[in-house]
């Protein structure tokens, strides 16, 4: 499922390019498309920055490694020089560290979670 969500990615990536080539060349007002999906895609790293901060605050690794996977994935195609992918790297860190400090049924837990 992973590397068709990949494909369809690419697909959707070369689309927009496409799209703004065609909208250059008519003149047409509007924004970017691929503008758009990188905004779209650091909206979507900042929600879950966010979200796996609060579960980290509540004790809950367990429940981490979907959120985790996507954060991944997306910080991956985001910029370098990046604020969200800055958060994102913070995060890990704060990820390890509770981890460390974590009971070990949620670490367990973590484990088991990681493998569906």
């Amino acid at each position: 499922a992973e590397a068709e969500n990949e494909k369809k990615e690419l697909l959707l990536q070369k689309f927009a390019e496409a799209a703004d080539e065609v909208r250059s060349a008519l003149k047409v007002p509007g924004e970017s498309l691929v503008a758009e999906m990188d905004m779209k895609r650091s909206d979507v790293a900042e929600e879950l920055i966010d979200s796996v901060r609060d579960q980290l605050s509540m004790g809950q690794v367990a429940s981490l490694p979907r959120e985790i996977h996507a954060l991944a994935r997306i910080a991956k195609k985001l910029p370098a020089d990046s604020t969200v992918l800055q958060r994102a790297q913070a995060l890990a860190t704060e990820f390890v560290q509770a981890l460390n400090t974590a009971p070990l049924e949620e670490v367990e837990g973590l484990l088991e979670n990681s493998q569906h």
